[in-house]
């Protein structure tokens, strides 16, 4: 049934196989690589390398244009956020004689029917970049409540990208 594995014979001009475990590569008459299987490792491998530094170039130039857009877009998030926070704050005035709530928990919290003001939802949204929106209800020398987001860094102020967020028609001075 079995037969013993004999290995084919070996091509005319090869006295020996080549070691076990290397590949085998094309040679000449003396035993040395052939020129254009040399060539072809040599370009081969400087064309990988091209390849390999090309994408790096490209991703040096590229990341830091695509960060920037997400970044814009958190921002914009954030500002779509707020002006849906402000408008729910606006229905519970209306809805409450012109008074707003204490805090924005009032906001997710079911009445008689279960029905919540912010959209039926079960709790308020965080920041793009996961924290609470700052709330402060209305207290002299302000008429409206203060709403607003820290920005990236989370720390009150700043500029650029780490300025912070305020829902524009519910802040009467910031």
């Amino acid at each position: 049934m079995s037969t013993s594995a004999v290995p084919p014979p070996l091509p005319p001009g090869q006295s020996t196989p080549p070691p076990s475990g290397q590949w085998a590569y094309p040679v000449d008459e003396k035993g040395d690589p052939k020129k254009h299987y040399v060539r072809w490792l040599v370009f081969g491998s400087a064309g990988c390398f091209v390849a390999v530094l090309g994408l790096g170039l490209a991703a040096t130039l590229l990341v830091p244009y695509i960060s920037r857009g997400i970044e814009a877009g958190r921002r914009e998030k954030a500002s779509i956020q707020l002006g849906d926070l402000r408008e729910a704050l606006e229905t519970y005035a209306s809805a409450h004689a012109g008074a707003y709530p204490e805090a924005l928990e009032a906001l997710v919290t079911p009445d008689a029917q279960g029905h919540t003001i912010l959209r039926d939802e079960r709790e308020l949204p965080r920041d793009p970049w996961g924290r609470e929106y700052v709330y402060e209800a209305p207290a002299p020398p302000h008429s409206k409540p203060r709403l607003r987001t820290l920005g990236r860094d989370g720390k009150p102020g700043g500029s650029g990208p780490d300025e912070d967020l305020y829902a524009a028609e519910a802040a009467d001075v910031r």
